[in-house]
């Protein structure tokens, strides 16, 4: 087989894939992925946006409450993959014990954290160049790791800043109030209503190469 042939054998197949996938969804669950999936092509990829776990989930979780009536639960973790022995700070949302994350698949520098897949409920929607494990709690080795790197006078207060910031994303994802707080310190283009416009723009179709 051609490489031609196997290429369009390949994306026929992901998309058969996909489409069974998407028929198999009903109610809230469809809701979230048809939600999820829109956020993705307009903001993540339309915007370029990159390192932005915290922002989407917020956004996330505000929109589908606020414009489809559903509840799903923001989770302020970390992830890691074998590329490293430690961990990184990360957000996404649940709903149903289901995960959906679409920011990770464009990070701010690919090189040092590696892209890995747009999750949606729990769907690899987005292949990824590595595959990330989602923990609610850093592993001890990944802390001990974190803490020895922390004394590296080149690291430590990047170190030290990222552990405030994951501390105070896991407390405004628990306060009642913490997404309006969030929004409030957030860009002008990166604030709730300015996500929603993002959203409802059209699509563009991607360029013929």
């Amino acid at each position: 087989m051609g490489e031609a042939k196997r290429r369009s054998a390949e994306i026929k197949m992901l998309l058969s894939r996909e489409s069974d996938w998407h028929n198999s969804l009903h109610g809230e669950e469809k809701d979230v992925a048809e939600v999820a999936i829109a956020t993705f092509n307009r903001i993540v990829l339309q915007q370029n946006l990159t390192g932005g776990c915290y922002n989407l989930a917020f956004f996330l979780r505000e929109y589908l409450a606020r414009e489809r009536g559903i509840a799903v639960e923001m989770v302020v973790g970390w992830v890691t993959d074998s590329s490293w022995e430690g961990g990184i700070s990360h957000a996404w949302i649940e709903h149903g014990a289901r995960k959906t994350d679409i920011s990770i698949w464009n990070t701010e520098e690919p090189e040092a954290q590696l892209p890995g897949a747009v999750i949606i409920q729990d769907f690899e929607y987005r292949k990824g160049v590595t595959d990330y494990t989602y923990q609610r709690e850093l592993p001890q080795s990944a802390r001990e790791y974190l803490d020895r790197a922390a004394k590296n006078p080149e690291f430590g207060a990047a170190y030290r800043h990222k552990d405030a910031e994951h501390q105070e994303m896991f407390r405004l994802a628990a306060a009642p109030d913490g997404a309006a707080q969030y929004f409030s310190r957030a860009p002008l283009s990166m604030k709730y209503e300015s996500l929603v416009r993002m959203l409802a723009m059209p699509e563009r179709l991607p360029r013929e190469a």
